[in-house]
Formats: structure tokens, C-alpha cells, sequence
């Protein structure tokens, strides 16, 4: 028995529950301090803003991710400031 059927026609409502789940990563990432998960789930919302063409949503997501990654990396040439 699935917990939950996604409506497979409808690609509007699928990007609308992968934002609620990412949205939902990046709280829980937050609230435990886990910086670099946080970030992934914000250039994850990045790239559903893009999907939706929400170009100002998507900015402002990958600029908090980058943010994020410079605070909390203690390596400045991190592959993963370059990622974000």
C-alpha cells in the first residue's frame, strides 16, 4: 500500500510537493545546524524556482546557499562553495 500516489499529469503539482519536501529539509537542516545539508536543500529549491520560472526565487535561493557554504566551510577552495 503506497503512503502517498503523486498525480503523475500533473507536473505543476509534483514541483509543488518537491518544494514542500525541500523546504521541509532545509528547516530541519537548519534547526540542527547542519549548514551544508541546509544549502543543498537550497539550491535544490534553486532549481525548482528555475523549473516554475521564478528567476528572482531562484537567485535568492542559490545566493543563501552560497552564503551558507562560505560561513560554515573552513576551506575556502571547498569543491562545495564552487557547487553552490
Amino acid at each position: 500500500m503506497a503512503l502517498f500516489t503523486a498525480p503523475q499529469e500533473d507536473p505543476e503539482a509534483l514541483l509543488e510537493i518537491a518544494w514542500e519536501c525541500l523546504e521541509n529539509a532545509r528547516v530541519l537542516s537548519e534547526k540542527a545546524e547542519r549548514w551544508v545539508a541546509a544549502s543543498d536543500a537550497m539550491i535544490s529549491l534553486g532549481d525548482i524556482a528555475m523549473e516554475g520560472s521564478q528567476l528572482e526565487a531562484a537567485i535568492a535561493d542559490y545566493q543563501r546557499a552560497l552564503e551558507l557554504r562560505q560561513k560554515h566551510l573552513t576551506d575556502p577552495n571547498d569543491r562545495r562553495i564552487a557547487e553552490a
